[in-house]
């Protein structure tokens, strides 16, 4: 049986692929180089190119909200952990108020990011305060509406429980640092 040997082809285009270097049309001489891979470092300003340290910080604080939105703000026995997004209506408005601060963020707008940041944090502030006030509500409730019943003390265990969560942290930094953003200097 012959053996088949399969040299590649005498072409100098694909030594060009071969050599790291864009093949050149047919016809023309010049070897182009492939275009360089490796991501840009940041200037001495500390910016990435067109990305200035006020867009970071309002897209990082507009990230915080959105992951502070669908992460648990509460947990009750039983029930189990529930978001903002589970809410009425506020994980909406959050996940609004998140949009504006990262569109702005790039935009640059100042006036109108700070106006956002403030009211994302008035707007976190009310909603924890509601959730806070539930959560005392459900304690209270518990040990008034079970006085005298045998189980009382697991009720009221169950309802000690109950406690808020991490996404309140997300929450907070994320509206803090777009309304705090357009008064970072470049």
């Amino acid at each position: 049986m012959p053996a088949f040997d399969v040299a590649p082809p005498n072409d100098s285009r694909s030594a060009e692929v071969l050599e790291g270097t864009r093949p050149s049309a047919p016809g023309n001489d010049q070897v182009t180089p492939f275009a360089s891979s490796t991501p840009s470092l940041p200037a001495a300003d500390g910016s990435f190119g067109d990305i200035t340290p006020k867009a970071c910080i309002g897209f990082v604080g507009a990230f915080l909200i959105v992951l502070g939105t669908f992460a648990p703000i509460m947990n009750i026995p039983i029930v189990g952990t529930i978001s903002a997004f589970q809410q009425d209506n506020i994980g909406e408005c959050f996940l609004i108020l998140a949009g504006f601060g990262g569109i702005l963020g790039m935009a640059e707008g100042k006036k109108t990011m700070a106006v956002i940041g403030v009211i994302s944090l008035v707007a976190v502030g009310a909603d924890w305060l509601h959730t806070a006030s539930l959560l005392d509500k459900i304690r209270t409730s518990a040990a008034n509406d079970l006085a005298g019943e045998p189980f009382a003390g697991v009720a009221r265990a169950l309802s000690g429980a109950a406690h808020l969560e991490w996404g309140w942290v997300c929450l907070f930094v994320g509206a803090g640092l777009i309304a705090i953003a357009p008064f970072v200097s470049k």
